[in-house]
């Protein structure tokens, strides 16, 4: 499923239907990961970090962190951490020549000198004016019918008399409602 075009202002949407990117199989920290390049995407890794290009750089929970790459196309990237061990990574870009990618090699550059505590959801919407925010998921519920499903699944009106999840059937995921 191709990720629709965003601006650079607005949050990346994921989509991980694709393989997680692995440093060799091997449990890599954020301190040595370079061992574990191949040197030419490493290098390609480097250039992409030391451009800006990682950008939207996310803590989504204490152990995953997300990010957008920007480069030929934009890809959307995210790691799981143990500590400062990277224990998967993924992203969207077709790479598909080694364990690893310059993306997934850039956002670690990024998170060795930035550190993991990037900007927090939790942090993010505590702070949010909640007329912002009201309007930001208004539209963004409006355009995307996944999460207008989700959001009717959890808020509606269903909901408020009865905590049984409706069954929705998930086999008009092709459609928009």
């Amino acid at each position: 499923m191709p990720l629709r075009q965003m601006s650079k202002c607005e949050p990346p949407v994921f989509d991980f239907d694709f393989w997680p990117v692995t440093f060799d199989n091997r449990l890599v920290t954020l301190d040595d990961f370079e061992k574990n390049v191949e040197p030419k995407i490493l290098a390609r890794g480097r250039e992409y970090y030391q451009d800006n290009a990682i950008k939207s750089v996310l803590k989504l929970a204490d152990d995953e962190v997300s990010a957008v790459a920007y480069g030929t196309s934009r890809y959307n990237l995210r790691l799981t951490l143990k500590g400062r061990t990277v224990v998967k990574s993924r992203c969207s870009c077709p790479y598909d020549w080694g364990d690893n990618c310059k993306h997934v090699v850039a956002l670690c550059f990024y998170l060795r000198q930035h550190g993991t505590d990037a900007l927090n959801i939790e942090t993010m919407l505590a702070n949010a004016h909640e007329a912002a925010l009201r309007r930001f998921l208004t539209e963004q519920i409006r355009d995307d019918w996944r999460l207008r499903r989700e959001f009717i699944r959890a808020f509606g009106p269903e909901t408020l008399d009865n905590d049984e999840d409706d069954e929705w059937d998930d086999d008009d995921d092709d459609e928009d409602y």
